[in-house]
């Protein structure tokens, strides 16, 4: 982009006033320069913009470009003014690494703790997806803290990373990487963009790294076109043939929606097939139509950090306040700032926050203007239902929240904030606040009002604590229940098995065969096939994100939906681990975040069908060392109904033993998960003890004197299984009685 003959003019005119004054030399008028778009920003690329002192580490290949930088300069902080709707920071974690801030716009968004045990290279440790389109700024600085366990304050830059958002890419468009020799058609406005791509050579490839939940592949279909290959995260999903008989233009030949939040890449590969009707194999290439639709979600409170909330604009989050719903609020005065969720129920509120520099709003539902609503108060009130539509159709809506730009007279700003959304389905009573504003006061009225609510967990009532039990063959058999409940004096409120992926099908009769006998099933659904190990490609956390098990997920999610009665899935279970296929660090799943990305695309397809009356249990081992941090894995409270614990006590009869009480088995985990979210139920998804090495019955004593001090543990699931050692309650008199002490007592059902 050139300055206009007319700015020139004037720039001349008022440098030749400057330069008889002595006041400037003239300027040579130069092109703008481009701000950077999607790709990857290596650490000695020039748009990296440096603060402080920083140098280079050794050439080394396990970095991104092999090579990193770093800093321990007071202030240190590197920057990449960008255009994009997605940035990652990429860095190393390692032993003498510090803590970080991360600015987008120039607001701080995130800290970012760069201490690990062990090096680890090219770790994605910050990503910001949902920005709006147009030019933004990454800035990261040191701060010159750390971990206590860190042994300096170091602070990484590997690359910037710009990921194409929501958006057209044509075949000419930077971000689009190609593999083998490409031409280009001569132009035509027929394509998409006035041109397109194509090739014949073997392994010819095209690749679209994105953040967005869905793609299109868009390209011509004519006589001389071939067969080609479609992968999404790596994984094959899909091959295409190209062939038609009369060309045809701008053709949709292969669409993925439904992807999780975040990063992805599509790739199209050459197969250097054909169908035998076509006269050659060639590959097109029109352009990659990238989309971020919001997933719809159901009953329950989104906080203003959930990844169902969509943002227009810039928005920063307030500092932590616990007057606020889930402990924050976001605010933004950018225009046409706003804020949208996508929704199935039939009721919605927005939840704000009213002070003295707040603005007004509009509210859109399903795109029509319904409400203005002016946010200003005299004194600032936290958690005010401030706009509240009952009464929708069942069904999908949106609810969008925009900041006008306008305000009460009396108001000092334009504020506009988002606390939360909250959705509901079906009518109750409750009780609601309504604040009234005037130029003087704030008047604080209390009503009832009628919406609807419908509870996201199962959890029992709050002085109580749901007692389960896994059997060897759970309701295959339901003799073991029967006399594990008799050795017991006690009915279990839970039954906890087992389903893998290949081998069941969702079974409505079981769930009534148990739910007849006044029992919540919880089944432990594991994606892989018990029977082939670690290493199952087909079960990969890709396969799974890129939907080639989505018949099957979505057969589960339809069966149980239709089944109505309340189901706890505990699903890809102790995944902080590394001995089964769908942990990170194994079996191909090389990029951390994928574990989330699974879980999510899996909810997602549950919700979409709208199965409600399934809880999610997210039930990583108690953390030992070399587990991945709970952290890293946790999907979010949003997408989360319980959060569980598995941990033993495999005193002197396992080689990993040692005998501690539960007290030591759960105790650091449960402070690690307490750090992660404190608004979720926590069960204990499986224990037991062993006899050896100690006494198993003052084990079990302990165990429920220690879940009198934890009253955030509402259910336990004892393993009533003699497999690797005797876990069951019967291994012993004393055991046995000393269990059926403890559940004698009436919180336990």
């Amino acid at each position: 982009m050139t300055a206009s003959p007319g700015a020139l003019r004037a720039l001349m005119v008022v440098n030749a006033l400057c330069l008889g004054l002595g006041l400037l030399a003239l300027p040579a008028v130069t092109e703008a320069q481009a701000v950077p778009g999607p790709g990857t920003y290596e650490d000695d690329n020039p748009a990296v913009a440096y603060t402080g002192s920083w140098s280079s580490t050794i050439p080394f290949s396990a970095d991104s470009g092999g090579s990193t930088r770093y800093t321990y300069a007071t202030g240190g902080a590197a920057e990449l003014r960008f255009a994009g709707t997605a940035v990652q920071w990429v860095a190393r974690r390692q032993l003498n690494a510090g803590i970080s801030d991360v600015f987008i716009d120039g607001a701080r968004v995130a800290t970012v703790d760069l201490f690990n045990p062990t090096t680890q290279y090219k770790q994605v440790v910050f990503e910001r997806t949902g920005l709006a389109p147009g030019e933004h700024t990454i800035r990261v600085v040191r701060t010159g803290t750390r971990n206590p366990a860190a042994t300096n304050t170091l602070q990484f830059l590997d690359a910037f990373v710009v990921l194409a958002g929501p958006g057209t890419y044509e075949d000419d468009n930077p971000a689009v990487a190609y593999t083998g020799s490409w031409s280009s058609t001569i132009p035509f406005s027929g394509d998409s963009g006035g041109s397109t791509r194509y090739t014949y050579a073997t392994g010819g490839a095209a690749e679209l790294r994105f953040a967005g939940t869905a793609i299109q592949w868009v390209a011509r279909r004519q006589l001389n076109a071939g067969i080609s290959d479609v992968f999404i995260d790596g994984a094959r999903v899909a091959t295409v043939d190209l062939f038609n008989p009369t060309t045809q233009y701008k053709q949709v030949v292969f669409e993925r929606t439904g992807l999780a939040p975040g990063e992805h890449t599509i790739r199209i590969v050459r197969t250097g097939t054909k169908n035998l009707l076509s006269t050659n194999t060639l590959q097109f290439l029109d352009a990659f139509v990238v989309s971020d639709q919001a997933p719809t979600v159901g009953a329950g409170t989104y906080e203003d950090d959930s990844s169902a909330v969509r943002y227009t604009g810039s928005w920063r989050a307030t500092l932590p306040f616990g007057g606020d719903s889930g402990g924050s609020t976001r605010y933004t005065d950018s225009g046409g700032g706003a804020a949208e969720l996508r929704f199935s129920g039939t009721a919605v509120q927005w939840v704000a926050r009213r002070q003295p520099n707040a603005g007004v709003s509009d509210v859109l539902v399903d795109g029509a203007k319904v409400a203005s609503v002016d946010l200003y108060s005299v004194t600032t009130q936290y958690k005010q239902v401030v706009f509240e539509r009952a009464g929708l159709a069942p069904g999908e809506h949106t609810i969008r929240v925009v900041r006008t730009g306008t305000k009460h007279a009396s108001s000092s700003y334009t504020f506009h904030f988002l606390d939360a959304f909250v959705v509901s389905d079906g009518p109750t009573a409750t009780t609601s606040t309504t604040t009234t504003s005037t130029t003087s006061t704030s008047t604080t009225t209390t009503s009832t009002t009628t919406t609807s609510t419908t509870s996201t967990t199962v959890p029992p009532p709050s002085s109580s604590v749901l007692f389960g039990v896994s059997t060897p063959s759970g309701p295959y058999n339901l003799g073991e229940l029967d006399a594990f409940e008799r050795d017991a004096g006690k009915k279990a409120g839970l039954l906890m098995y087992y389903e893998g992926w290949p081998y069941h099908e969702f079974s409505a009769d079981r769930l009534r065969t148990i739910a007849s006998r006044g029992t919540i099933p919880m089944i432990t659904w594991e994606p892989w096939d018990y029977v082939y190990g670690l290493n199952q490609p087909t079960y990969s956390l890709a396969s799974t994100i890129a939907g080639l098990h989505d018949a099957y997920i979505r057969r589960w999610a339809e069966a149980a939906k239709a089944y109505e009665g309340t189901v706890l899935l505990r699903f890809a279970h102790e995944m902080n681990a590394s001995y089964y296929p769908w942990s990170e660090g194994v079996n191909g799943n090389l990029v951390p975040g994928q574990y989330v990305q699974m879980w999510r695309h899996v909810v997602g397809i549950f919700r979409a069908v709208g199965a409600t009356n399934v809880k999610w249990v997210w039930n990583p081992n108690i953390s030992y060392y070399g587990t991945t941090p709970l952290a890293q894995l946790y999907p979010g409270d949003d997408w989360v109904d319980w959060v569980a614990l598995d941990g033993y006590n495999g005193g002197s009869e396992l080689p990993w033993g040692g005998w501690l009480t539960f007290a030591e088995v759960f105790g650091p985990t449960l402070r690690e998960l307490a750090a992660i979210t404190t608004s979720k139920p926590v069960m204990i998804g499986e224990t037991a003890s062993v006899e050896g090495g100690g006494s198993k019955a003052e084990w079990i004593r302990g165990k429920f004197a220690e879940l009198e001090r934890h009253p955030e543990i509402k259910a336990f699931v004892w393993f009533n299984h003699n497999k690797e050692a005797d876990w069951r309650i019967q291994s012993s008199e004393s055991a046995r009685q000393s269990f059926a002490d403890g559940v004698a007592k009436g919180r336990y059902g």
